[in-house]
């Protein structure tokens, strides 16, 4: 009889356990959920919210452990990237992130990966129609084709 209240026990763990997961990943379905940083936020939340354990978190929204304690380093350079970039828009409201990358890396001589300098580029403007502003600063981008975002 011991047997089989034991079993009875862990069987409920189990589902409850099940009971939970499902609950959260319906919960989650709301939003588009694709990339590592944004399960790892909801799997946070759902840790916080629920009070479930980290590998049930995990398991539930398909992360490692690993990926859900990982903090990114923001480098300081990435704000040096960012107020150049300000600058030499607001300076020349024409040059776009070609120009900008070009003089930052021969006139300048910053050694930036292109890619990490137009995902900062990407980031710091915001596209509407013609323009991009950059963080509510009424500093506008001149309007270059593949930059340019059109509304679905």
């Amino acid at each position: 009889i011991r047997q089989l209240q034991t079993n009875n026990a862990r069987l409920k763990r189990i589902y409850a356990d099940i009971a939970i997961q499902n609950e959260m990943v319906k919960e989650a379905l709301a939003k588009k959920v694709v990339r590592p940083s944004f399960k790892r936020e909801i799997a946070k939340k759902a840790v916080a919210m629920r009070g479930v354990s980290i590998g049930l978190a995990c398991r539930a929204f398909g992360i490692s452990q690993r990926c859900y304690r990982y903090a990114p380093v923001l480098s300081d350079e990435n704000e040096e990237i960012e107020d150049w970039l300000i600058a030499l828009t607001k300076a020349s409201k024409k040059w776009v992130f070609g120009l900008c990358y070009l003089y930052l890396r021969n006139i300048q001589g910053f050694k930036w990966n292109h890619k990490r300098v137009r995902r900062i580029y990407g980031s710091v403007a915001k596209f509407d129609g013609r323009f991009a502003y950059c963080h509510d600063r009424e500093i506008a981008f001149a309007k270059q084709a593949q930059m340019r975002l059109v509304p679905p």
